[in-house]
């Protein structure tokens, strides 16, 4: 069987977002909140963000 891996998302929590990016939580609010960074809440209110934003915030995409 294959898999697409294209269509898998990583999501990451604020803390692991920001040890991905190398920024700190702070930052990673603010780019929240000033709408540079997208964020999405699951149906518990857990915030979460994607991989692609964050490759995508600094250019990182394929």
């Amino acid at each position: 069987m294959t898999t697409n891996t294209d269509a898998v998302t990583e999501w990451f929590t604020i803390t692991a977002a920001a040890a991905y990016s190398g920024l700190s939580r702070t930052t990673i609010y603010r780019l929240i909140n000033s709408d540079e960074l997208p964020v999405y809440s699951g149906p518990n209110g857990a915030r979460r963000l994607k991989r692609d934003d964050l490759d995508a915030l600094y250019g990182l995409e394929d």
